[in-house]
């Protein structure tokens, strides 16, 4: 039951105050209520889901927007090659050759390292898969091809390896 206060209610056990102010103050906690209930931790989107808005931006001819969604998938996860490799896009949409280069170039690094250490390491598979990946951010990495077409030599593919090879030379 509402226990609205009206001037007949006994002063002593509550005072009076006018049904409008009531209602008024009611309105606002309630307001207020509503409100802080809905504040909290504001969802961070997940990385796929940022690099996707990413591409839409860039594929829409929004460059400035794409890099800010690829930042926040970066900063989510720092080591992301593919997040890194499409933020280089975008600065290279943007014309900014300079910055393109940089991420590029960090974005291969992070899987041709890891191949480095799997060839180190006598994992052939992971260390083909690693540079496989390399390739796939930036085509034309001479090492990378370099590394491949050495692994498929010893795996006897020679004419896997010599593709490999001539691809890598004709990178430099």
């Amino acid at each position: 039951m509402l226990l609205i206060p009206t001037a007949k209610t006994n002063s002593r056990a509550l005072p009076f105050i006018s049904p409008k102010v009531w209602w008024l103050r009611s309105f606002i906690a309630l307001w207020l209520t509503v409100v802080v209930s809905g504040c909290g931790e504001p969802e961070t989107p997940s990385p796929a889901g940022s690099l996707a808005r990413g591409d839409r931006f860039l594929e829409d001819g929004k460059p400035n927007e794409a890099i800010s969604a690829y930042r926040v998938a970066l900063h989510q996860d720092s080591l992301n090659p593919v997040a890194l490799a499409r933020l280089s896009r975008a600065y290279a949409a943007q014309g900014n050759r300079y910055l393109a280069d940089m991420y590029i170039q960090r974005a291969t690094n992070i899987p041709y390292e890891r191949g480095l250490r799997e060839l180190e390491a006598g994992n052939e598979a992971a260390a083909k898969l690693a540079f496989e990946e390399t390739i796939s951010l930036h085509p034309p990495h001479p090492l990378a091809l370099n590394h491949l077409g050495e692994i498929h030599y010893r795996r006897g593919n020679q004419d896997s390896a010599v593709a490999y090879y001539e691809t890598s030379a004709r990178g430099f």
